[in-house]
Parts: C-alpha cells; sequence; structure tokens
C-alpha cells in the first residue's frame, strides 16, 4: 500500500474511532440524567412519605403554620439543585463532545498538511505559488477553527456563570418568600387565637 492509501484508512479508522468515543459519551450522558432523575424520584417519594407521617402528628395551627413555613424552602431549594444537576451533566457532555471535536479537527488539519507537504515534494517546478495558497488555506481554516472553539468555550463559561447567578437569585428569593409566608402564618395564627 501507497502512504496515500494507509493515511486514508487511518484517517477512517480515526473518524470512526471517534464516532465510538462520541456515542459512548452521550449515552453516559443519558445514562446520567436517568440516574439523576430516579435518585430524585425516590427522595420524592421518601420525601412524601415522612411529611405525611409529619403531617398526621400535627396537633394544634401553630405546629400546622409552623409545618407549612417549612415545606415551601426544601422544595424550591430541590428544584434548583435538580436544574443545576442536569445543568452540569450537559455542560459536561457539551465539554466532552467539544473536545472530541478539537481533537478530530486538529488531527484532520494535520493530515492535510502532511499530504500537501507530501504532494509539494512530488510537484513539478513552477507550482510551489499553488502549494503556498493551498498552506495558507490550511492555516487560515486552523485559526477559523481555533475561534470557534474558544468561542463556544466562552459561550459555556457565560451560560454556566448566568445560570449559577440565576440559581443564586432564586434561593435568596425563595428563602424571603419563605419568611414572608412564616410571618403572615404566623399573624394569621396570632389574630385567630386572639380572643374576639
Amino acid at each position: 500500500m501507497s502512504t496515500p492509501q494507509q493515511q486514508f484508512i487511518a484517517t477512517g479508522k480515526a473518524n470512526l474511532d471517534n464516532l465510538v468515543a462520541a456515542q459512548n459519551r452521550m449515552f453516559a450522558g443519558f445514562e446520567a440524567l436517568i440516574d439523576l432523575n430516579l435518585n430524585v424520584f425516590k427522595s420524592s417519594l421518601e420525601g412524601l412519605a415522612e411529611k405525611s407521617q409529619q403531617v398526621a402528628n400535627l396537633k394544634n395551627p401553630e405546629q400546622a403554620s409552623s409545618f407549612a413555613t417549612t415545606l415551601l424552602q426544601p422544595s424550591a431549594e430541590s428544584a434548583l439543585n435538580y436544574s443545576q444537576q442536569v445543568f452540569d451533566i450537559i455542560a459536561g457532555l457539551q465539554r466532552d463532545l467539544g473536545n472530541l471535536t478539537e481533537a478530530q479537527i486538529n488531527q484532520n488539519q494535520q493530515q492535510v498538511s502532511q499530504l500537501i507537504e507530501q504532494a509539494e515534494k512530488n510537484a513539478p517546478a513552477g507550482s510551489e505559488s499553488l502549494f503556498a495558497v493551498l498552506k495558507t488555506a490550511v492555516l487560515n481554516s486552523t485559526h477559523v477553527a481555533d475561534s470557534m472553539i474558544k468561542a463556544g468555550r466562552q459561550v459555556s463559561d457565560v451560560v454556566d456563570s448566568n445560570i449559577t447567578a440565576a440559581r443564586n437569585a432564586a434561593v435568596k428569593a425563595t428563602e424571603k418568600a419563605a419568611e414572608a409566608v412564616e410571618k403572615t402564618v404566623g399573624r394569621a395564627t396570632r389574630s385567630a387565637s386572639t380572643p374576639a
């Protein structure tokens, strides 16, 4: 076999290996999401059983109001934690697929450069300008690919920081809402227990 044929076979094998690696990573991400959902479902059932037991043991309105306030905050925090875990799984998947793509792009660019160099060695005199243009095109495509990869990472970082900021704001809002509910329920309980 000649060198170009060997390179073609090696490229095909590398592309297939990268495809299999990407499929495996996507499957692992899907599996992580399923595991997360099963764990959330299981903990929800356990929490429901625990809260049902607590409701059965309530004896007066003060206990009921206190219990009502404790219900709001953990539910919101659980929802926020769940959304953060989903985001982490998806961000990890995106990062891994981005790394695989980057490696594939680098490998393909290297192979194209080697092919151009081999062709240049066997080219007739006077074809130097053609190979200079080809090398410039490969260099420019390398810069474009690097810029795209860098931009993708920056977008991912911005999305991550925005989600973290939104999560923190939601936690603060939930805490304030729980305090407001607690004050309202406390006032209602006091006014209900005060004789008219």
